[in-house]
């Protein structure tokens, strides 16, 4: 079983969904960003993103994780134009902290939520105020 999940979140196909198991990996992060990004491709417009560890309080956090997300992030599809990350875990948001401080020309892309539901809404606003 893969340990990150991703999907459409929505009909209209502007929000992606990465759904997080507690133990989760690189090998199957990265599988799931490529099948974002194969999402992307086929959608009608530009997109938002939703990294949910919302259910996993006390979250792995994989070795190298700074290193990973930042180059994930400054290689990220160019349709994606906003990623919001859902989580419980102090230590996990305080490296995804550090992702939005170091994470180069793309990491003003990045923003927290407390739940999926308030994801949606800044992904739906932002989307909608795009130009």
């Amino acid at each position: 079983m893969t340990t990150v999940h991703v999907d459409w979140d929505d009909d209209a196909h502007q929000i992606i969904r990465y759904v997080f198991q507690p133990r989760w990996d690189w090998d199957d992060f990265f599988a799931a960003v490529s099948e974002a990004r194969a999402l992307m491709d086929s959608a009608p417009g530009n997109v938002g993103v939703i990294f949910d560890a919302s259910d996993a309080p006390n979250i792995n956090v994989p070795p190298n994780a700074l290193t990973n997300f930042r180059n994930a992030l400054n290689r990220s599809h160019e349709k994606n134009k906003l990623m919001v990350v859902v989580l419980n875990s102090a230590f996990a948001r305080i490296l995804i902290a550090s992702v939005q401080k170091l994470g180069g020309e793309r990491a003003h892309l990045l923003q927290f939520a407390a739940t999926v539901d308030d994801a949606r809404q800044v992904i739906r606003d932002h989307l909608n105020g795009a130009d």
